[in-house]
């Protein structure tokens, strides 16, 4: 199992900070273009917000991920499970987002928390250090996103 966890301060109001975050389909515009994985998502329920969404991410090199938020408690928690997959299960994840008020804005608790599948164990050692530099990138595009903004949505 690979556990990690990053916490960092976005200078923003918790609101503007949660939804963000809990808005899945809106990933595309602030997940860093150089993420090793990340290229789209597609809602497939039929909410786009909140406890139950599911969802399918498209990764590089024609992998997908497939999710679900499991935890959505406005404005402090937000949790998605989903399954990466490349032909087989490739590893489960687990991303928790806690959020707290503080002096210079919302105080972010990440934690990721993936097990690598059947014949892809051998690779996570691997995958540990892909893991923290694709949640610190996140992370840091999600801040980028929202402080640049101001918290506005662009036309």
């Amino acid at each position: 199992m690979i556990a990690f966890t990053h916490e960092f301060v976005v200078a923003r109001p918790i609101a503007d900070v949660f939804e963000r975050i809990s808005d899945v389909e809106d990933y595309r515009r602030w997940v860093p273009t150089n993420s090793l994985v990340f290229l789209e998502t597609v809602i497939t329920s039929a909410h786009r917000l909140g406890l139950g969404l599911t969802y399918v991410d498209r990764v590089r090199f024609g992998g997908k991920s497939v999710g679900e938020v499991v935890a959505y408690a406005p404005p402090e928690t937000f949790v998605i499970e989903q399954t990466t997959y490349y032909g087989l299960p490739f590893y489960a994840a687990r991303f928790v987002y806690r959020l707290r008020p503080g002096d210079r804005g919302t105080h972010v608790t990440h934690t990721a928390t993936v097990r690598v599948r059947g014949v892809f164990r051998p690779l996570t050692p691997i995958l540990r250090n892909f893991i923290r530099r694709e949640r610190i990138m996140t992370c840091e595009g999600l801040t980028r996103d929202l402080e640049s903004s101001n918290g506005r949505t662009p036309p």
